[in-house]
């Protein structure tokens, strides 16, 4: 069988392109998605529990102290919501921001990856067409992230107001639901344990790695923090304790919303 050589030229123009209009699709992908590199939010929610399993305690006495929970009962209901963002008793996941330690440095680009010599260069690419290899992948961080060390590490901020909810929000609850034991946090709470002693018993397997055990994480893009619009609704209005001063004055702004504002023609 004999190729005319300007199919065969056209048929190794292929195969060199279309590979590259795909990582070029894949990229696009990639910036589109959740902002841990490469999605893998198993690394980051290792990086974060310990901090969020420490602010977890402490927000878990002082709403109990606060709210005054008492019982085996009522404590078990507490401790139940205390990890989801979308409870009362666990919006103070929504205050919770996660950010980086040191100052913002611009990485130094990746070095350029020496070219393959014709006719490898053609070959490889035709592996990757025919999914026989995986593509090389690029060390280059993606545009805005910044890398992640022992020096730059992730620190978790708890802020006065809280945010509209993404993927930090969702990232920080799995952080708090696998690091917090329900039991052990209503046995404590019924003890009137301090904040030190809980956090100590509570968080120590989240906080138990140093940071080259944990799982590698290359890149960190950061999530901006946008303030959620105040708005109550009636299902958070009565979830609410009568006793906080918080639910108290949440209550008076709403009735005075409510009240029908006088006419500009009297």
């Amino acid at each position: 069988m004999v190729f005319a050589p300007g199919k065969f030229l056209l048929f190794l123009w292929t195969i060199g392109t279309l590979p590259q209009a795909s990582s070029k699709k894949d990229k696009g992908r990639r910036r589109n998605g959740p902002t841990a590199t490469g999605n893998d939010a198993a690394a980051l929610v290792a990086h974060v529990k310990c901090q969020v399993c420490e602010i977890g305690v402490q927000q878990a006495r002082r709403q109990a102290r606060n709210k005054s929970i008492e019982g085996e009962d009522r404590l078990a209901d507490f401790v139940e919501n205390l990890c989801s963002w979308r409870q009362p008793e666990g919006r103070w996941l929504a205050r919770l921001d996660i950010t980086q330690r040191g100052p913002k440095t611009k990485d130094a680009p990746a070095p350029p990856q020496p070219e393959e010599p014709w006719p490898w260069n053609w070959v490889n690419r035709a592996k990757v067409l025919f999914g026989l290899t995986s593509e090389r992948t690029n060390s280059k961080p993606p545009v805005g992230a910044r890398r992640v060390t022992a020096d730059d590490p992730l620190s978790v901020v708890l802020k006065e107001e809280t945010r509209e909810c993404q993927n930090e929000c969702t990232w920080v609850q799995k952080a708090c639901q696998s690091s917090i034991k329900e039991e052990k946090l209503v046995e404590m709470l019924m003890k009137s344990e301090g904040t030190s002693a809980m956090r100590k018993q509570i968080c120590k397997k989240a906080c138990g790695k140093r940071w080259d055990e944990l799982p590698r994480l290359d890149y960190w893009m950061d999530e901006p923090f946008k303030p959620a619009p105040l708005k109550t609704s009636h299902k958070v209005e009565l979830k609410l304790s009568p006793g906080d001063l918080e639910a108290m004055a949440a209550r008076e702004n709403i009735m005075k919303e409510r009240q029908p504002k006088p006419s500009a023609d009297l």
